[in-house]
């Protein structure tokens, strides 16, 4: 017996009773994912790198909401990342409905695995009917490419929601009869460029699909067919490719330059793809051709969906050779030409790329299940007392092996480090924001003598979002910065970028890496650690995996009394530890002066700390710089080295100030006298 056409429907009680499963299995999954987010996700570092630069994202486009700040929504979109536009978007929206934590950003991912579950199980039940759906089912949920710790649904990247489109993609097609739907054209078109706008580069695919099935309609119809079918699927097809083109071509031009520097530079011209490469392990022409199919057998579908596809092909081929079955799929839709093209044109275009990636063949899985159905779809229908006895065994052997790989990949665990370690890496973490907030710095800058996931800057920043919450107002503007790549950085180099951190990060690594940056910090990482030491303060420590990690920051200060990004006439009160002043008594700060706002005439400053036995003048200079466009203010705090407080108050007061209402800038009455500092630091006495 063949499989149902296009478009039939099954009786409805069968088709309710598959669907109400489906809605309960469903529910399921979404109680295990959230379970999962909180326990292990939400309260550690996002792991394997990547995802940080979504989450900071989405979590930037929330505050931006939630201030009204639309110029900085639009500039999102005016400079989208590298990869692509849409996903940080997405993500802000979970967030925005799920209350604006990691696991509601999160939680984009589910979405769209739900809603690729419910299509594949839809068209297959209509097609093959209820063994063929939740066998299709079954094979999904077995797949490695769901769980892995890397590309998988708890890993917030392009790389999941890029699966789950191009399944949807293909399903759309495949549904549609290829292009013979009415319509069918502009729905395919928008989930293609949706597909394309949350990753850029899946155009080198997905654009060649198109094409390729436009070019199969139109030879159909030009080799002798001259149905109206065959002129609905040329028109369907080229609809596609428009409406495909027509929404993505301003994005892709808007985002040339950083498709160039990411794609072009990063993958084919420049050092990073042999190194790519070597982290892959390859080493040959013929190990580069076969990466992507070892990684999909291995990597994406698993050993459980792997075995079925074989058997599917072998199986299929027996069948045919005794005429058991004719194929379902070669009844005029050219549904053989989506399938094979839709496989082999991404792991085509993927090989072309000298760098290699472990999770983007992942775009295969849905296809590949597809045409295992396909194969196997037969065996369901088939009176064959032999192939039905089979039938039963390889199904009560698939449910308790696929419930048992969902269970063991969906509950598995999602962090290298133990419990005591990640919490020890929070507080590393944490050592560095709550410098940050002290010094009342946005935009530290961080010094890291080694490539790491936990504690490199973006880390740090999201881990910033995550403390603070996005719906302050104004919203937490605090991203550390850093500086270096891959590549080697020599010692003169390192010395410098450490010098002019706000905080650094000093390591006791010593294990060989393959990449020149770790190495060269290994052989520098000692003279790094006396600069460390003898200009910036020591903050935490901790022992992670079995390796030290300091924390080093730039001794500092605080400041109150601002108003706004102005200092008034009431001056400033400076907060200052006696340690550090030991260490550093010097107190420089610098910031922008209104020079003729202030009738050309340099402010004086005076200081004056307050202890706890008395009141002492500091010596206090300010200069203007730069033709008077900048000051520079020095406190000499040394004679505060006896008190006896371990906090030291210092008030700063000015002699001049002007009101901006009296000289006919604007309406402001407040009494100013310059902008708040935008650079301070504390130096020993003999700098």
């Amino acid at each position: 017996m063949n499989s149902a056409p296009l478009g039939s429907s099954l009786p409805r009680p069968s088709t309710e009773i598959n669907f109400k499963i489906l809605w309960g299995l469903m529910a399921a999954q979404a109680l295990s994912f959230y379970i999962q987010a909180e326990s292990q996700l939400s309260i550690y570092y996002p792991r394997s790198w990547d995802q940080l630069a979504y989450y900071f994202q989405s979590y930037t486009i929330l505050a931006d909401y939630y201030s009204s700040n639309w110029k900085g929504l639009a500039d999102h979109v005016a400079t989208p990342m590298p990869n692509g536009l849409l996903f940080p978007f997405e993500g802000a929206i979970s967030g925005l409905l799920g209350g604006g934590g990691r696991a509601a950003i999160l939680s984009t991912n589910l979405a769209f695995l739900l809603l690729l579950e419910f299509r594949l199980f839809s068209f297959l039940l209509r097609r093959f009917g209820p063994s063929s759906a939740w066998l299709g089912l079954i094979l999904l949920l077995s797949t490695k490419a769901l769980f892995n710790n890397v590309g998988g649904v708890y890993d917030f990247r392009i790389d999941f929601i890029t699966m789950c489109l191009y399944g949807l993609l293909v399903i759309a097609i495949l549904e549609s009869d290829t292009f013979l739907k009415p319509r069918s054209g502009a729905i395919i078109g928008l989930i293609a460029a949706t597909l394309i706008l949350n990753r850029f580069v899946s155009i080198a695919y997905v654009g060649p699909l198109l094409l390729l099935l436009f070019l199969v309609t139109t030879a159909g119809r030009w080799s002798g067919s001259r149905s109206e079918a065959s002129l609905e699927r040329i028109v369907n097809s080229f609809g596609a490719g428009l409406v495909t083109l027509s929404i993505t071509t301003p994005f892709l031009f808007i985002a040339r330059e950083q498709l160039f520097n990411y794609y072009v530079v990063g993958h084919i011209t420049g050092a990073e793809p042999a190194l790519r490469a070597a982290e892959m392990g390859i080493s040959s022409t013929m190990q580069a051709a076969l990466f992507y199919p070892r990684n999909i057998l291995v990597t994406q579908l698993g050993p459980l969906t792997s075995v079925v596809a074989l058997f599917a092909l072998i199986l299929r081929i027996a069948m045919r050779r005794h005429g058991t079955t004719r194929d379902n799929f070669h009844n005029g839709n050219h549904s053989v030409a989506v399938l094979v093209l839709s496989i082999a044109l991404p792991v085509l275009v993927l090989s072309l790329d000298v760098s290699k990636s472990p999770i983007v063949a992942n775009v295969t899985v849905v296809p590949i299940i597809l045409a295992v159905i396909s194969g196997l779809s037969p065996l369901a229908g088939t009176k064959n007392p032999n192939y039905t006895s089979l039938r039963r065994v390889a199904t009560a052997i698939l449910v308790v092996s696929a419930s048992l790989t969902y269970v063991a990949n969906s509950t598995a665990t999602q962090h290298l480090f133990s419990r005591a370690d990640l919490l020890r890496i929070n507080r590393l973490q944490d050592a560095m924001i709550a410098y940050a907030e002290r010094a009342q710095l946005t935009r530290p800058m961080e010094f890291i003598d080694h490539l790491s996931e936990t504690l490199n800057p973006l880390a740090v920043s999201v881990r910033a979002f995550e403390k603070q919450g996005v719906r302050m107002n104004p919203p937490p503007r605090l991203r550390f910065e850093g500086r270096g790549d891959l590549f080697e950085v020599d010692k003169t180099t390192a010395a410098n970028w450490l010098v002019s951190a706000d905080v650094a990060v000093i390591s006791d690594h010593s294990k060989q890496s393959l990449w020149p940056f770790d190495r060269s910090m290994n052989e520098n990482r000692e003279e790094l650690r006396k600069i460390a030491i003898a200009s910036m303060e020591m903050i935490e420590r901790q022992v992670v995996g079995g390796i030290g990690y300091t924390i080093f920051a730039k001794p500092t200060f605080s400041l109150e009394g601002r108003s706004g990004d102005w200092i008034t006439s009431r001056g400033l009160k400076l907060e200052v530890s006696r340690e550090n002043v030991l260490k550093w008594p010097l107190l420089l700060m610098s910031g922008p002066l209104p020079y003729d706002w202030l009738g050309r005439i340099v402010p004086k400053v005076r200081a004056v700390a307050t202890t706890s036995v008395g009141t002492v003048e500091l010596p206090a200079t300010l200069e203007a710089r730069s033709d008077n466009r900048t000051y520079h203010i020095a406190i000499d705090a040394r004679k505060l080295s006896d008190s006896p407080d371990a906090i030291l108050a210092i008030n700063i007061s000015f002699d001049r100030f002007f009101v901006p209402a009296q000289i006919g800038i604007n309406g402001d009455t407040r009494e100013l006298v310059a902008q708040m500092p935008d650079t301070r630091a504390m130096k020993a006495h003999n700098w």
